[in-house]
């Protein structure tokens, strides 16, 4: 018997805010309940065997995009060490959920395709992922081509900027910008200098400080970072992070499994509070919701491929590679229970969008 899944006041706040604007609800519902589907699964599935290490923690379609330095997982807010079939699961549950049809029925050939490219990337680090055709086709929109453009755009995140402007030179902005810099090389940003800052709400009540950076000389672009305050979570006998910063935490898994796709990263600290940083892209794309079969193998071979050389990687760094045949042991072993485990989170997933939406 698994525990029930239910929402936190702040979830159920999304949830609601998504059910009146239409905003693809159910697809929302799996986003947020991660960490309950993540406790479900160590129900659910026979870990004994199964390797942990530092996760990317939540490989969900909507933290997958394509921007001008290539395609793949971002976005490293729930990355700690953990089972490495979650990962999979997780990742595998998501291509169903965004497909066409049934949204707890895993393809078997998509199924199949994933596990391949994973074991493949774990044999072989070195084999790389290509980013999906449907994504690649994708061109930017004029205001996307230069930072120049989408500054004045008036688009997206600099839309956010124009609603929650504050005043650059109050100490508490100006401070946690300097405890961002204090942390880069030196005269890492020396041809920038601070134009604005917006304080944004932020999902489950956590917030953005976007700053605009303008460029001194003509042969620089304005950069746009976010500086973003961290998740913590409670460490359970499955997950737990290693680290003693949220923010190190996120950078380091951004390293390992997306090298050079988030620009600008760092970590910090100020009054209390942790941060993580990076430079917003000015173009990126994200996966629909609705996928045909194709799209759907293809986000198979993509994503199978990015976890598993990425699990390899993080293997080589943190523990000399002494994993990596129980990795792959693992995968081949578990490729039944991963599938019947999680179509068992996407159904219950469903049933309580069902719940919540009939009553």
């Amino acid at each position: 018997m698994t525990t029930p899944l239910s929402l936190s006041d702040a979830q159920q706040s999304r949830l609601d805010d998504a059910l009146r604007e239409d905003k693809k609800p159910d697809v929302l519902l799996f986003r947020i309940l991660g960490p309950q589907l993540q406790r479900q699964f160590t129900e659910l599935m026979e870990l004994n065997a199964v390797p942990s290490l530092l996760l990317h923690g939540n490989p969900h379609l909507d933290n997958y995009a394509r921007t001008y330095n290539g395609a793949g997982l971002l976005d490293f807010d729930r990355a700690r060490v953990g089972p490495s079939l979650w990962d999979v699961t997780r990742a595998l549950t998501s291509i169903t959920f965004w497909s066409e049809g049934a949204q707890d029925v895993i393809d078997p050939e998509v199924s199949a395709t994933f596990f391949a490219a994973y074991i493949r990337a774990l044999e072989d680090r070195l084999v790389y992922w290509e980013p999906p055709d449907f994504l690649r086709q994708i061109k930017p929109k004029k205001y996307q081509m230069t930072a120049e453009r989408y500054v004045k755009s008036g688009k997206k995140w600099v839309k956010k900027m124009q609603g929650n402007q504050v005043e650059p030179d109050q100490p508490f902005y100006a401070d946690l910008f300097q405890a961002y810099v204090d942390t880069l090389p030196e005269d890492a940003l020396r041809y920038w200098t601070l134009k604005e800052v917006a304080e944004v709400p932020g999902s489950m009540g956590k917030r953005h400080y976007v700053y605009l950076l303008k460029s001194l000389v003509k042969t620089r672009t304005p950069i746009l970072l976010d500086i973003k305050e961290t998740y913590t979570e409670e460490d359970t006998s499955h997950f737990y992070n290693p680290f003693d910063h949220q923010g190190e935490r996120m950078v380091a898994a951004s390293r390992l499994y997306s090298p050079g796709l988030e620009e600008r990263i760092g970590f910090c600290s100020h009054q209390g509070e942790q941060y993580w940083v990076r430079q917003i892209p000015t173009f990126s794309a994200k996966v629909p919701v609705g996928l045909c079969q194709d799209q759907s193998l293809q986000l198979a071979q993509a994503i199978g491929t990015q976890l598993g050389r990425g699990h390899r990687v993080v293997d080589e760094v943190y523990h000399d590679g002494a994993k990596t045949p129980a990795l792959i042991e693992a995968m081949s072993a578990h490729q039944g229970q991963v599938i019947e485990v999680g179509e068992a989170l996407n159904r219950a997933v469903l049933e309580l969008y069902n719940d919540l939406t009939s009553s």
